[in-house]
């Protein structure tokens, strides 16, 4: 850190590159939670219907089948196969509960909104439905 509103980033070329964080405005406690226990369809939700900024995703995997969390910058609901996402991140495959954990310190942004959709595959067109219980998603946002 070279002061409280910069952050040194280290490129392959060992060029500094000053990143500068987004403000976290939502509460005194920072984030929002988001929890989602997969129903039977694509779980096209809408996490955040205005521009705000992702700061986490815990992702269980509960089936036999590697699983698609995808997010779109997208203040409605996703047209799941049509819309497409700004990241698919795999969900591992296993009956006993594995998963993934992903912080994101400095926040991604998304300025139209936060929307989210789990799919079967990993495809930006594709919209097969998962199965009920097969993903529990958590998320934390401003």
């Amino acid at each position: 850190k070279t002061n409280n509103k910069t952050q040194r980033v280290v490129m392959s070329s060992d060029q500094i590159v000053p990143v500068s964080p987004r403000a976290n405005t939502t509460g005194t406690s920072g984030t929002t939670p988001y929890k989602l226990i997969a129903t039977a369809s694509t779980n096209a939700n809408v996490i955040k219907n205005s521009g705000g900024n992702l700061y986490s995703i815990v992702a269980i995997g509960l089936s036999s089948t590697v699983r698609f969390l995808k997010l779109y910058n997208k203040a409605t609901v996703p047209i799941v196969g049509t819309d497409i996402p700004v990241m698919t991140i795999p969900i591992p495959a296993n009956t006993q509960g594995a998963g993934i954990s992903i912080p994101f310190s400095m926040g991604v942004n998304f300025p139209l909104g936060i929307s989210i959709a789990i799919t079967a595959g990993s495809a930006d067109n594709d919209s097969v439905a998962i199965l009920a219980n097969e993903v529990l998603i958590n998320l934390t946002f401003a």
